[in-house]
């Protein structure tokens, strides 16, 4: 795993330092960034509308699921940002959101 995790860094930085994106660091790409470097394709378009009207994602939720998709995919050593991509990030999120509940209602 950390050899996974050091080339995804790898991955940021060289995207980065080669005008990409405007920060090494997935956590902090911008829109514009976004756009470069995490295309939507046709079939993740279709599937996050679906996740955006269904659950009621704003902008900010948005942008963040698409950073969790770009790490996802470079820990994977993929160049490109597919749905199976996507449906992991939003995975991760809905898992963070479900931890988030439980916290809230045990304090």
């Amino acid at each position: 795993m950390r050899e996974r995790v050091t080339a995804a860094r790898q991955m940021q930085s060289e995207r980065a330092q080669a005008g990409e994106a405007s920060t090494p660091y997935n956590a902090t790409l911008t829109q514009l960034d976004l756009d470069r470097v995490a295309r939507v394709d046709a079939p993740s378009r279709k599937l996050l509308r679906k996740v955006v009207n269904q659950y009621g994602l704003t902008a900010r939720a948005y942008i963040r699921l698409r950073r969790i998709s770009r790490t996802v995919a470079d820990l994977e050593g993929s160049a490109n940002v597919e749905e199976r991509h996507f449906i992991q990030a939003f995975n991760v999120r809905s898992l963070d959101h479900d931890a988030s509940s439980m916290l809230a209602r045990a304090c």
